[in-house]
């Protein structure tokens, strides 16, 4: 499996939420999006966004980040749950 560091999605003058909103409604099966994570980032004041996955596909359970870097930039965070 490969492992990405320091990857950003850059949005090049595309909207935020029309881009979370595509990948929330077009989530592959035993994905889906943390609305309770992002909660948790606004108490941090971050903008974020979060999607996690379950097991039960062959693949372990994990969770991605979205987080704003600046207007047109977020970071993407990956991690094994």
């Amino acid at each position: 499996m490969k492992k990405f560091r320091d990857l950003y999605i850059y949005l090049n003058s595309y909207d935020i939420d029309q881009l979370i909103k595509h990948l929330t409604d077009n989530c592959p099966n035993n994905w889906s999006r943390a609305y309770e994570r992002e909660k948790n980032a606004v108490l941090l004041e971050e903008k974020a966004y979060c999607f996690e996955h379950t097991t039960g596909d062959g693949l372990e359970a994990a969770g991605l980040i979205l987080f704003q870097k600046d207007p047109n930039a977020w970071f993407v965070y990956g991690k094994k749950t």
